[in-house]
């Protein structure tokens, strides 16, 4: 499903522009897809999913028009008071403004819901609350703006997530837009598989922008996100197949319990922890990411693993944290392809051995405006524009070639020359080793290292012992995610 045409070519925050200087002769991956739901997600919900998707509207549509008088054209809706309730599967269609709510009671079938310019402002919980469905199909109409508000957390026994918040399979599509405040909980959350298609997201909200305790696939849209926790959450599996995701604020941008994997569209994360973070691994395929983070630019607590894409991360090093950081026992980064530039302060990963592709590790003291490149016998093999502050460089693209000798420049300064051995490359003054238990963030008030698995910082491992050996006392967490 494409972006509407006039996204195609938006200015707003398009990565084209920052990646124009990259390595010459070489081409990022960019996956497309259909409309079709990807074989990853749960069978019986793909199955649910693609029948909802193709019946979408196509029969009878209750017309709902929201005002201080509702109006209901049609069966299956009815409005108690601030509420309107949905008693049976279907399609229907949202228009006009609403201080209330809509609550989705339906039992067996799917429920498919058009939004058309629909604004509805919540008194407490969810503006639209999917509590029983096989499935839940959001439809932004195209060439409309829609809103939802909820600013007050709900009573009840039951916990609102979201603004827009499902018990069921979640499916978002269409080329409108819409337009989220949650002052409480989440933007958009299912408690089940979400998987989005397309459509204009601006989200703001106190924790993620969209948190699914399922597994998350993004197969297109263009998202905005300003959130006081993740951007994108996961508790399972988060698929970035394409689109366009912005995040301006979050602690962390996008976050999988999982395995987190990109395999196009463009990304910008701005951070105040970790950029992408993954309980298992992190495997980028194509796509362009940006990402200034003041933690870890990738954090893995297993594998990052480099395929394709155009990657330029920066790390601030707060508490010792770097621009890619892997478990520590186990964990590796491997790097097979694509075009990254990774700066940062703190620790630098060691490209795995089993790598495809060389890398160069260059030290220094980079800063924002500084042109870095790479030269062999006077070409230019590599060349970009250093976006944030460091100390090292981890450089890797198809052009570096084994037993050659390259020389590196900071704006036109060498930093010294080096021959690609064994797939590395190191010029300077660089600190490498595995990271830290996938991003070891500062100890909340109370707890200590032991907590964390973790032996305490003076901790001396006897003769013969080695550090893997070390189990975390019992009630410790094992290390953090």
């Amino acid at each position: 499903m494409p972006l509407p045409k006039n996204l195609k070519r938006s200015g707003a925050f398009t990565l084209a522009l920052l990646f124009s200087v990259v390595f010459a002769g070489c081409a990022a991956t960019n996956a497309k897809n259909g409309d079709a739901p990807p074989a990853g997600a749960t069978k019986t919900i793909s199955e649910q999913v693609a029948a909802g998707s193709a019946a979408a509207l196509s029969g009878s549509v209750t017309e709902i028009t929201l005002g201080k008088a509702v109006q209901i054209k049609g069966d299956g809706a009815e409005a108690r008071g601030s509420e309107i309730l949905i008693t049976q599967t279907g399609n229907y269609r949202l228009s006009g403004s609403y201080d209330g709510r809509v609550r989705i009671e339906a039992g067996k079938g799917a429920v498919h819901l058009e939004l058309v310019n629909a604004e509805i402002t919540s008194p407490a919980g969810a503006a639209i609350y999917a509590a029983n469905a096989d499935q839940l199909d959001i439809v932004l109409a195209e060439n409309t703006a829609n809103t939802l508000t909820a600013a007050i957390a709900a009573v009840g026994e039951e916990e609102e997530k979201a603004a827009l918040f499902s018990e069921v399979p979640l499916l978002l599509r269409g080329n409108g837009k819409l337009i989220i405040t949650e002052a409480f909980r989440h933007g958009i959350a299912s408690d089940d598989t979400m998987i989005v298609q397309g459509g204009v997201y601006d989200i703001t909200a106190a924790t993620d922008g969209l948190h699914t305790n399922d597994e998350m696939i993004i197969q297109n849209g263009s998202f905005t996100l300003a959130c006081g926790s993740d951007g994108m959450g996961s508790e399972k599996n988060l698929d970035i197949k394409d689109g366009l995701i912005k995040i301006t604020k979050c602690e962390e941008g996008l976050e999988s319990k999982e395995a987190l994997t990109v395999s196009g569209g463009s990304i910008e994360i701005t951070s105040t922890d970790d950029g992408l973070n993954a309980g298992t691994a992190i495997t980028v395929n194509g796509g362009a990411v940006l990402v200034h983070a003041e933690g870890d630019g990738l954090d893995s607590n297993g594998d990052i693993t480099l395929n394709g894409g155009v990657l330029r991360v920066y790390s601030t090093g707060r508490g010792g944290e770097g621009a890619l950081d892997i478990g520590d026992r186990t964990g590796s980064l491997r790097i097979n392809g694509g075009d990254l530039v990774a700066v940062g302060m703190g620790l630098l990963a060691t490209p795995s051995a089993k790598s495809k592709q060389p890398y160069a590790a260059v030290g220094g003291t980079f800063a924002p405006g500084n042109q870095f490149r790479l030269k062999a016998g006077g070409t230019v093999a590599a060349e970009t524009e250093i976006q944030g502050t460091g100390t090292m460089v981890l450089l890797s693209t198809p052009k570096l070639a084994e037993g050659k000798t390259y020389e590196a420049f900071l704006d036109d300064v060498s930093l010294g020359s080096g021959t690609v051995t064994g797939g590395a490359l190191t010029i300077g003054s660089v600190t490498t080793g595995m990271g830290g238990m996938g991003g070891e963030r500062p100890l909340p008030e109370g707890f200590s290292r032991l907590d964390r698995g973790l032996p305490p910082e003076d901790f001396t491992f006897p003769e013969g012992r080695k550090p893997e050996e070390f189990t975390a006392p019992a009630g410790g967490t094992g290390g953090a995610a």
